[in-house]
Formats: structure tokens, sequence, C-alpha cells
């Protein structure tokens, strides 16, 4: 009974101390990530996971108000997403740039801009070239294998979701720089961050319900997982429920 009790106690202090050992890896070789629409729902939650993870964030918005970067390892700085060479230059020094971006109302043509201008300043960026993380748009993912991405999208919608499919097909013919496609599921709203969620390739995820969804909290950890530990280089994949 005793040699049962100490065993239990010594794999109970064996956890604890590989935990600690864990959060200090991180927090003693932070990584370096940029940020693009930050100040977003969805942008907010990543910075969120990223500093809570003990790395090094920056954030790049066009108007950055004076109490803007008021935590520990944040900085925001002004900065346009489609400048080219703004954003090349926003890079040295980076291990991986995150496109968050909303440009809803913007025309079907501001997201392959902005994959254009991501990819070409990775190419011209001095030093060894980040990782873009891009946060995909759900219709980009088909029902099922072999199938089209979904089309029941509302006229308001499309031109946004005809953007975020044409930025995906743009960097499927990217093979120099890395990349990385995170696409949510159908429905992606603020919740709780739970840790726990299926990950799929390009195929929409569903429960047993028929729903596909996911909180922007537990995006955002899925996204930092990626970062931290790559598994989806020059591919897409996605998370839900």
């Amino acid at each position: 009974m005793k040699t049962t009790r100490r065993r239990i106690i010594l794999a109970l202090c064996s956890g604890v101390l590989l935990g600690l050992w864990q959060s200090m890896s991180v927090a003693a070789q932070p990584l370096n990530i940029t940020v693009y629409g930050g100040t977003g729902r969805i942008g907010q939650r990543i910075v969120d996971e990223a500093l809570s993870r003990g790395h090094i964030v920056t954030v790049v918005v066009r108007n950055p108000s004076p109490t803007a970067a008021e935590r520990a390892r944040l900085t925001v700085i002004k900065g346009d997403i489609l400048d080219t060479r703004g954003v090349a230059e926003q890079m040295a020094g980076q291990d991986a740039v995150v496109s968050a971006v909303s440009g809803f109302n913007l025309g079907e043509d501001f997201f392959p801009k902005v994959a254009q201008s991501l990819v070409t300043a990775a190419r011209g960026a001095a030093g060894r070239a980040p990782r873009i993380l891009w946060v995909g748009g759900s219709s980009s993912l088909p029902e099922e294998a072999g199938g089209k991405a979904q089309v029941e999208i509302s006229p308001k919608a499309l031109p946004f979701q005809k953007g975020k499919l044409d930025a995906v097909n743009y960097f499927g013919d990217v093979k120099d720089v890395s990349w990385t496609i995170l696409t949510p599921p159908t429905n992606i709203e603020p919740g709780t961050r739970t840790n726990k969620f299926r990950i799929g390739n390009d195929i929409l995820l569903k429960d047993a319900q028929g729903e596909s969804r996911i909180s922007m909290e537990d995006f955002a950890v899925a996204l930092l997982d990626e970062i931290e530990t790559p598994k989806h280089v020059h591919s897409q994949f996605t998370v839900a429920y």
C-alpha cells in the first residue's frame, strides 16, 4: 500500500515538474511574432494567446492609439499590409507573421493582394524569412473529399469569400516561402478557451449534430500550436469541435 502511494506521489510530482519545465522552456525561448489585424476579433485573441505563452508580439495597424501597447512583450506600430516594402522591413528578425486582417468590405481583390504582398515581402526580407500564417475563410473548404468549395454564401459576403479563396489558390503555387493556412469552421464566435478540438486538413469538419464551429479562443490556440510546432507547412488545415 505504501509502495503504491509512493508511486502515485512520484508520478504526480513528475507531472508537475514536466509542466513547469515546458512553461519555462517556452518563456526561455520566446518567438517573435508579427500580427496584422491584431485589433480584430480573431486577431486580438491570437495576440492574447501568443502573449500568454511568453512570446514577443508586434501588432501592425494603420492608426495605432497612444495607449495601444501597454502590456509586456507587446509592441504596436503603424503600417499597411499592402505596403510590401514596409512589410519586408517589419519581417526582419521575426519568426512568424500572421495575417488576420478582416477586409470584409474591401472587394474580392483585397485578399489576393495581401497574399502577394506578404509573399513578395518574405522573398525580399533581410535574413531568414519568417513563416506566413494566414487566417482563411470557411467557404474555401469543401464539405467532402473531392468536392468543390462551398458556394452557399450570401451575395453580400460573396466578394469577401471569393477573395479568400483566390488567396488560398495563390498560396498553393508558392513553393519558396513557408506558409500555412488555418481555416475556421462555418461558425466561429467569441467563447471559451477549452484547448479541446479536432484538427482536419482541407475538408470542413462537422460534429455529430452536423454543426461546424469553434470559439475564437480555441482557434487562436490552434494557430499558436502550429507556430510553435509546425505540422502544416505549405498546406491548409482546419479545426473544429
